[in-house]
């Protein structure tokens, strides 16, 4: 059986959850918010006595039938209103240590293990690892020195400032997000006198298009995404984009499995930068990355890559 570990918003779940049914394949779906009212019948002893047993409304989930697990998003339980204030840090511990402890080991197959997703997701390890793998990497600073800030901006022709991790943040009602953006000399010397938080700046590559190409095993599906002109980062909302699948070549693709390979990994969604000469710059690889609204768009097999490889034996 394929246990997911999700949450309720999941849209790109519900998309595959389809194709399961389809193809007849058994699955629980684990959401983090069924985790606080979940009931529980753990038991540890004597070998051949130990056993993990949830329940969650009306379903049952023996995690020894487990074959395979599908790591879409964090497992983060919530804590039920009824917990005292003053004991919910502790009550979310144990809950949280709890999940932990009775999922499946790496011995079952992951798509992906969590400590190895946890890892990948770290940008600035990403830069190091996909450089040694031979990918291009564009000139990077990450630095809390307007002197060094200021310095590396003048040796390139234009910079852009990004997030270290997601670049969400909330200021107590509203949620934001940071996108990359070009900055000038005048944005640093602010930044650099009045942020605690180190500045990740990057060369600005003056690209004709970006590429996202999503690795799935021994699978790879390239995309081209088109912005209007003068737009640095493609996933600011209600932008009109256009995509064209792409052919990949086994080179690169090689390369980017051992991207993968270095973090423990199986899936990646990598973003490039498309050079106007037509070079691709690595910029990051979300080891959970969307990949669904691609598949609705271009008709690609994404989610009949994700099933087999885990549900399906390879000699």
């Amino acid at each position: 059986m394929l246990l997911i570990l999700t949450d309720k918003h999941d849209l790109s779940t519900d998309y595959v959850i389809l194709r399961l049914l389809e193809r007849g394949i058994p699955y629980f779906r684990l959401n983090s918010e069924d985790l606080g009212s979940a009931a529980y019948d753990i038991r540890r002893g004597p070998s051949n006595t130990s056993r993990s047993w949830m329940y969650v409304g009306d379903r049952f989930l023996d995690t020894a039938n487990v074959t395979a697990v599908w790591y879409r998003r964090r497992i983060t339980p919530p804590v039920p209103l009824s917990v005292r204030q003053s004991q919910r840090q502790f009550a979310f511990g144990e809950l949280r240590d709890l999940i932990d402890g009775i999922l499946p080991p790496p011995s079952v197959k992951w798509l992906d293990y969590p400590t190895c997703v946890w890892r990948a997701e770290r940008k600035v390890s990403q830069l190091e690892v996909a450089a040694d793998c031979g990918l291009r990497v564009p000139h990077t600073l990450i630095s809390t020195h307007t002197t060094l800030l200021r310095e590396f901006s003048k040796a390139h022709a234009a910079v852009v400032c990004k997030p270290i991790y997601h670049g969400l943040h909330t200021d107590g009602t509203e949620a934001h997000v940071a996108f990359a953006r070009i900055v000038s000399e005048s944005d640093l010397e602010y930044m650099g006198s009045s942020s605690t938080c180190p500045i990740l700046l990057q060369e600005f590559i003056d690209k004709q298009c970006d590429m996202r190409l999503t690795v799935v095993g021994d699978r790879c599906f390239g995309v081209h995404i088109t912005a209007p002109p003068g737009i640095v980062d493609w996933r600011v909302p209600d932008l009109e984009l256009s995509y064209q699948q792409v052919p990949v070549s086994q080179a690169f693709q090689d390369k980017c499995r051992q991207v993968l390979r270095a973090f423990g990994l199986r899936y990646g969604a990598f973003d490039f930068a498309v050079s106007r000469a037509g070079d691709l710059f690595f910029l990051e690889v979300n080891p959970v990355g969307e990949w669904a609204w691609l598949e609705k768009k271009l008709g690609l097999s994404i989610r009949d890559a994700i099933i087999d490889e885990l549900c399906t034996t390879k000699p």
